[in-house]
């Protein structure tokens, strides 16, 4: 099934559903993975595709909705033949599973299995590890999902690999700079879960009170956006300094991180968030919360580390960044430097090439022709009843199973 040129093929599956990070990093990989002799396809599945999908830089394939898992599982398998697929990269996890499943009992099946994991979510070891029969290899966001995914899932311990989020950078190192009043930026999702993106309506006060000047622009938008607006309007004085710009183009967004002097990044959950790195790409340094993924980018050289929800500890970091303008400054090159060594786009990719190349290498998993029961199980699943019947009745009513 694989080609016999060196040209090797590379098949992504995806829910429709996605937006944000695994989608930016899927758009640069299959933006750039041809210059390095991989041929990209993008398979999306589930019954909703997102705007984040157009103007994709591959090809595109999208699978009809299905009233069975076999029909699925015939569906996803025939994509990835007629693709000469060599390896499957997924963040997805019935079509995966049954797909893979079901090109497995075709003797003569070389294809492998790359699982991804974009977070370190319970969810997503569950999913990697229901699906180890078909796995061939892991790769991780960050080393602390590397390393509980060698201990949770002792079966991958020695096919687990890191792969590195790829960020545009600037062509030279920054120049120093500070604005007056000083450029305060957050990039991403306006959510209060994961992200407290209404804490920095409070870090505004609290500069504020130490008489600190300061200009704050949030890009992105998100399901508390209203009551962002809600807290601005009660506090007019952080409302006058705070612009509002919505979801833009990641070219405007590189754009406008030049001109900044420090990303705020206050969320309580962060694997390894694309915004982050393509600020200090472009020379912003960032205030972050101790977590597993920013931390490995952001320490006493590279920007600043404050408890999750100390409001205060934000505005000292602010303020110690306006008064200490030598200390900000080598922050900004060696922040830039460290993303740029490990995280510019063609050295990411070149990475996540040798990560394919590795996963070429390895054996086919022993347990692949073992069955895998879809998931989740529904109530009809847990009653017995046959896939068959399963069918027919989401056939007469009108119903699909989801991806």
């Amino acid at each position: 099934m694989a080609l016999s040129s060196d040209r090797r093929r590379v098949l992504f599956i995806i829910g429709g559903q996605w937006i944000a990070g695994p989608v930016t990093f899927l758009r640069h990989a299959c933006a750039n993975l041809p210059e390095l002799g991989w041929e990209p396809l993008l398979l999306l599945t589930g019954p909703a595709r997102t705007d984040s999908f157009d103007n994709w830089p591959c090809a595109v394939s999208e699978l009809k909705l299905c009233h069975s898992y076999s029909q699925l599982a015939r569906e996803a398998a025939q994509v990835i033949v007629n693709h000469n697929t060599d390896v499957v990269v997924a963040t997805d996890d019935n079509t995966t599973a049954v797909a893979m499943q079901e090109l497995y009992r075709q003797s003569g099946c070389t294809v492998r299995l790359l699982e991804m994991l974009h977070a370190d979510l319970p969810s997503e070891f569950s999913r990697v590890e229901r699906l180890v029969p078909v796995t061939t290899a892991a790769c991780a966001i960050n080393e602390t999902v590397v390393r509980d995914l060698r201990r949770q899932i002792p079966a991958l311990s020695d096919r687990v690999f890191r792969w590195y989020n790829p960020v545009p950078c600037a062509a030279h190192p920054p120049q120093p700079r500070l604005s007056s009043p000083v450029n305060l930026v957050y990039v991403g999702r306006v959510f209060q879960r994961e992200k407290r993106v209404l804490d920095l309506v409070d870090i505004g006060k609290r500069l504020l009170a130490r008489g600190f000047d300061f200009r704050l622009t949030i890009v992105g938008d998100g399901e508390v956006m209203n009551e962002l607006r809600q807290r601005l309007v009660a506090s007019p004085e952080v409302d006058r300094k705070t612009t509002l710009m919505g979801w833009i183009s990641p070219e405007a967004i590189t754009e406008l991180l030049c001109a900044q002097d420090l990303f705020l990044l206050p969320g309580d959950r962060e694997s390894m968030g694309f915004a982050l790195l393509e600020a200090m790409g472009q020379g912003v340094v960032p205030i972050v919360t101790p977590l597993p993924g920013p931390s490995e980018v952001v320490d006493q050289e590279t920007g600043y580390t404050v408890p999750v929800g100390d409001y205060d500890a934000f505005a000292s970091a602010i303020a110690d960044a306006i008064v200490d303008v030598p200390r900000l400054q080598r922050m900004r090159r060696a922040g830039y430097e460290r993303v740029r060594r490990t995280f510019h786009i063609p050295v990411a990719i070149e990475a996540f090439v040798g990560i394919l190349n590795d996963t070429l290498t390895l054996p086919l998993p022993s347990g692949r022709h073992r069955f895998l029961p879809p998931r989740p199980l529904g109530r009809m699943d847990k009653l017995h009843i046959p896939q068959c019947l399963q069918h027919a009745k989401r056939r007469l009513f009108g119903q699909h199973i989801t991806a």
